[in-house]
């Protein structure tokens, strides 16, 4: 029961691991572009962070390109609200598009409007509390720096655990258009990340053998001179965790150890019932015996063993359920992740879990029932038993 609450559990951590991003209804379509420097044929750089106009030539130049949405990288911010300052860490610059291209959820607010106009801000629920209270936000002013006002025109959901795309603060990207010194052009400064909605037809090959091309046109003649050339490739959205993220190697690694560190508990809990079910298995000699001298053949005793493996088993799961259902909040506050058995109640987790049962059940019962089948009837009884290996 223990051994199978941890696996359990671990199990909770894995399934969480490999949700990441799967909750937009778009995942499959949106890829995030990430452009390569190289300078005399010799690598530079490989970043997902580059200049804004990305997303917009795409959409021009590239009929495989849906929608776009751009987003500043991570920033601080001092929000003044009726001249008291809260710090908010995690603001961007975000495009109008966001709402309908990602699957978060504005509670407040027109997801189309929401970010459209200049000095535009929306705030996440969390973020709402803790700025303006239990007081709904809407409309609401508030101060960044000595001269810009913006004014609320959503509310979003927090963003779930599992998605690489964090915001509390989101500002409309359009606001950069009207502040001095943001040098937004494809010279500009590598401040922002694009991501990119592809069509239903259309493919990453399609769009990435158009790249060489189209980098050409924008930046690679202008700094060809210089002995630099961009590569651009696209990064889709459902890889981005363990593949392009700055943790992704720590998450893999993480994900590969814990896998086998929940079969390896699982087969230590099997390998001891196996050893304790056969070294009890001289209390059941004469048992065994008798049933053979009644006529019982050695199928019979078989299957006899193998259902009590199985029984125990499942009464095992049952109990490793309880356990892992007690401890679930404690290890999601352990890992800073939230963490619920509801996530495998649907029929693949559950036919996998039913699975698991049956496979441990017969594969912890197969070597001691051959092994109490084979007893010699007249040798038990007679409390002959031999004993070693």
């Amino acid at each position: 029961a223990l051994g199978l609450s941890a696996f359990i559990l671990i199990l909770l951590y894995l399934r969480f691991e490999l949700s990441y991003d799967r909750f937009h209804a778009n995942a499959d379509r949106i890829h995030r572009v990430s452009v390569r420097s190289v300078q005399e044929g010799d690598f530079k750089e490989d970043s997902h962070v580059y200049t804004p106009p990305m997303g917009p030539d795409m959409k021009k130049d590239m009929p495989e390109v849906d929608e776009f949405v751009r987003l500043s990288t991570l920033r601080s911010a001092y929000l003044n609200v009726d001249n008291e300052i809260f710090k908010e860490t995690r603001v961007r610059y975000a495009s109008s598009r966001l709402f309908q291209v990602f699957s978060f959820k504005l509670l407040s607010g027109d997801p189309l409007r929401a970010l459209a106009d200049p000095f535009s801000l929306v705030l996440t629920e969390k973020a709402a509390g803790r700025i303006f209270g239990s007081t709904d936000p809407m409309g609401r002013s508030v101060r960044i720096g000595p001269d810009n006002v913006y004014r609320v025109t959503g509310v979003a959901q927090d963003p779930p655990d599992n998605s690489t795309l964090k915001f509390e603060v989101l500002i409309s990207f359009a606001t950069l258009y009207r502040l001095p010194n943001m040098y937004l052009d494809w010279n500009g400064g590598n401040q922002y990340i694009t991501y990119v909605l592809l069509g239903e037809n259309a493919t990453q090959a399609s769009v990435e053998a158009k790249f060489p091309a189209f980098l050409w046109t924008y930046i690679n003649e202008t700094i060809a001179p210089y002995g630099w050339k961009n590569e651009a490739y696209l990064q889709p959205l459902k890889k981005i965790h363990f593949h392009f993220d700055s943790a992704s190697r720590t998450a893999l690694t993480n994900f590969y150890t814990f896998s086998a560190v929940a079969v390896f508990i699982l087969l230590i809990a099997a390998v001891n019932f196996v050893n304790l079910t056969t070294a009890r298995a001289t209390r059941r000699a004469r048992e065994v015996g008798l049933r053979k001298v009644i006529g019982a053949r050695r199928g019979n005793l078989i299957r006899q063993f193998l259902g009590e493996s199985l029984l125990l088993t499942s009464l095992a799961f049952l109990l490793g359920i309880g356990f892992a259902w007690l401890l679930a909040p404690t290890y999601g506050r352990l890992l800073d992740k939230q963490m619920s058995l509801l996530g495998l109640l649907n029929p693949l987790s559950l036919l996998s879990l039913l699975g698991l049962v049956l496979f441990v059940g017969l594969a912890s019962g197969i070597y001691p029932a051959f092994y109490l089948s084979s007893f010699q009837p007249v040798k038990t009884l007679k409390g002959q038993l031999a004993s070693g290996g």
